[in-house]
Order: C-alpha cells, then structure tokens, then sequence
C-alpha cells in the first residue's frame, strides 16, 4: 500500500492530468467556433464580389415562368400560330356580370415574348373595328408594369390601350372567341382571349 504523502501526490497528478484535458478539449471547441466564425464573413465576401452584370440581367430579363409544360396547358386552350419564346399567362373567372358577360365566362390573359418574324405574322391580321378594352376583372398583379406604361384607366374601370391593337382571331379557339393583341413592344404582346 502506498503512503499517505505519495497517495495525495498521485491524486493531485491525476487531478492536474483531467484539467489539461479539459482544457485541451475546450480550447478545441473554441479552435473549431474560430473557424467557422472566420469563414462566414469570407463566404460573404465572396458572394458579394460576384458578377454585378447578373444581377443587372436578372432584373431586367422577364420573369422566368414559360416552361414547355406550359405552353402545353396553354396550346389545350388556345390556337398558337407562333411558339412564343417566353410567355405567362392565366385564366380568370368572370365574378360579376356586367354588359354581356356573366359568371360563366371566362378568359385567358397572357404576356408573351416573340421572336420579330413572329410578330410580323400576326400583325398581317385584320385590324378590329373597334379598340377594344382590357376589363378590370382580368388584370393581373404581374401586369402592374404593363397597366402603368401602356393602358389608361376609363371612368367605366376598363384599361384603354395606349398602343397598337391587333386582332387576337389566330389565337381563338371554342369557346374563347373574342379578343385582342395589345403590342407592349416589338417582341413583347398581351393577349386577351375571352368566351361571349
């Protein structure tokens, strides 16, 4: 059996021993949070000296929602004299009677991108007879930018087109039958298609 004086030397050695290792172990922990904590800011840095063009072209380039199965949902709707090179569109629901239309009718509201050829194409149709109007219940919130630019608001809540209008009939199909081209610019429509 060992002294008592060599007993506690060897439980103040094993003591000591726990504490450095705990220490190590702690100072590892805090080695390892340093690093990361380093290599946050580096990575912001990083992503903020990135190509300030894209960001420009991001904003700029129409909102990335034309995909082929959409032009495909679309095509089941509508005629498609030309393939558009981007388009978005949607399908309202008339709420409110007014004139000749009522709940059951409904319409298609699309932007498009084309290609100049094919903007030639449809500017070969008829013009209508009449300017017809945009109505209020097929305004969309992703046409804010168009409304401001290229329409004016009557008294009777409808958007009267500022630019050129051209017939919309290649694009008609049962039961959409009545409608119009809106040129925005010289690739870029609104179409609108409703049944009546």
């Amino acid at each position: 059996m060992l002294p008592t004086s060599e007993l506690l030397r060897a439980l103040v050695v094993i003591s000591l021993r726990r504490k450095i290792v705990s220490e190590d172990r702690y100072k590892g922990k805090i080695m390892n949070l340093l690093k990361h904590l380093l290599i946050l800011p580096l990575f912001i840095l990083l992503i903020s000296c990135g190509d300030k063009n894209a960001e420009q072209q991001i904003a700029t380039d129409a909102p990335a929602s034309s995909t082929d199965a959409e032009l495909i949902k679309l095509k089941e709707l509508i005629n498609l004299p030309v393939k558009p090179a981007w388009v978005k569109w949607e399908l309202n629901k008339v709420t409110e009677p007014t004139g000749k239309l009522d709940t059951n009718d409904w319409s298609i509201i699309a932007r498009m991108t084309l290609e100049k050829n094919d903007i030639k194409i449809l500017a070969n149709t008829q013009l209508p007879i009449k300017v017809m109007k945009l109505p209020a219940y097929a305004v969309e919130p992703w046409m804010e930018d168009l409304l401001a630019t290229n329409f004016k608001l009557d008294e009777n809540g409808e958007y009267k087109p500022l630019g050129t209008t051209l017939s919309a009939e290649q694009f008609y199909r049962d039961p959409l039958i009545t409608g119009a081209i809106y040129m925005i610019s010289e690739t870029e429509i609104l179409l609108f298609l409703q049944t009546e």
